[in-house]
């Protein structure tokens, strides 16, 4: 959960609405303000003018403007608690997905190394019976064919069972392991 971007842009949203919810709950709108102000004669002329100001203020909520806020921020709370579930779920849907599609491929792929282990064997055999004169010379360049078209195919299902390990490895972090 921790590496997908939507989920953590949920959390923020949630996070974010929480914090508007305690700001709701503040006495005051806003943060108090201390202001400190001095000024005196200029630095050629020594007339005895000093003049400090000191100011604290707060801006207070208006009326209904408070229980407005809270109900912003617990409407807001929960709608970022469904987009929160929203993308855990879309997430759990992502995974369940790249995991099938990686048994598939993979199964796919222990089949065509099955059939390329059974072309190899025919091969080896249309080889014996060239070489002992039972079968045409052309025979063995139609098994060498085949061979070689069934050793592409499982080349590109075992790139493609690669392209779907990296794609579930991404979601999760973890990386495929060897065998």
């Amino acid at each position: 959960m921790a590496r997908s971007p939507a989920v953590a842009l949920a959390e923020g949203e949630v996070a974010a609405s929480g914090a508007r919810s305690r700001g709701a709950d503040r006495l005051y709108k806003g943060a108090p303000r201390l202001t400190v102000g001095y000024q005196s004669d200029g630095p050629m002329t020594d007339g005895g003018f000093v003049e400090q100001e000191y100011e604290f203020g707060a801006e207070m909520w208006l009326p209904g403007e408070r229980g407005a806020a809270r109900r912003e921020s617990e409407a807001s709370q929960r709608v970022a608690l469904a987009e929160l579930d929203l993308a855990r779920l879309a997430l759990a849907g992502q995974l369940r997905s790249a995991f099938w599609d990686l048994a598939e491929a993979e199964f796919l792929l222990a089949i065509e190394r099955q059939a390329l282990s059974r072309e190899v064997e025919t091969r080896l055999a249309v080889e014996r019976l060239v070489a002992a004169r039972e079968l045409p010379a052309n025979d063995l360049e139609l098994a060498s064919a085949a061979l070689a078209a069934r050793q592409r195919a499982a080349a590109a299902l075992a790139a493609e069972a690669d392209g779907r390990a990296a794609a579930l490895a991404q979601l999760t972090g973890i990386p495929r392991s060897s065998g």
